[in-house]
């Protein structure tokens, strides 16, 4: 009886160290399911860390970008708006007086495709009128010989007579090339003449060799 007794007591000592162990091995197993979900837990902050990083810094440099093209434009818009005033404040100024109007619409197709500035009039009167009271001088003007009530050489009298005009240069407009009255322009104060009808090329080249570019 003593010896079952005992072996009995063994066998439940035995259960219990298995059963203890057992236990031992599911905490041991728990623990390591709740490191290795620590651990994933962790890589996955880290991980949308390094991703909310990554898009800040992306971000940050789409921002910047646009801040930069924002800067080239504004400062590209700058540029066109300086030089498109310096440009209007140099532009050559033009008047021409002429009492036929395909003359005048020829001089400013020329004169506009080569970005003179063209003022046109078709009688002496109205160009005396602008070129006396205007306080922006000409750097050119040009005038038909052959107008009724004030022809060229009478506008040019009066051009002569007023002083910030007086040393405007002009250019006379004629049908022929006639010497004698080619030596009286010249005599009168007129740079140079044009034979109409009007030849593009030699009125440009004219035009560059009174005003430069």
């Amino acid at each position: 009886m003593n010896d079952e007794f005992a072996k009995n007591e063994e066998f439940k000592m035995n259960d219990e160290l298995v059963i203890s162990d057992e236990f031992a091995m599911i905490e041991e197993s728990e623990e390591d399911e709740e490191s290795d979900k620590s651990e994933e837990s962790e890589k996955t902050e880290e991980s949308d860390k390094a991703e909310d990083s990554d898009k800040s810094e992306e971000s940050d440099k789409a921002e910047d970008s646009d801040k930069s093209e924002e800067s080239e434009k504004t400062e590209e818009s700058e540029r066109k708006e300086e030089f498109t005033e310096i440009y209007v404040q140099h532009k050559k100024r033009i008047v021409a007086v002429d009492d036929s109007n395909v003359v005048l619409k020829t001089l400013k197709n020329v004169l506009d495709s080569e970005g003179y500035e063209f003022h046109p009039f078709s009688t002496g009167t109205r160009a005396l009128e602008y070129l006396e009271h205007r306080e922006k001088i000409p750097d050119l003007i040009i005038l038909d010989i052959e107008m009724p009530i004030m022809n060229g050489y009478d506008v040019l009298a009066r051009i002569k007579k007023i002083p910030h005009l007086r040393h405007v240069p002009v250019i006379f407009l004629t049908s022929n090339n006639q010497k004698k009255q080619v030596v009286k322009a010249v005599t009168d104060g007129v740079r140079d003449y044009v034979v109409k009808p009007i030849d593009r090329e030699v009125l440009l080249k004219k035009l560059y060799l009174l005003l430069g570019n």
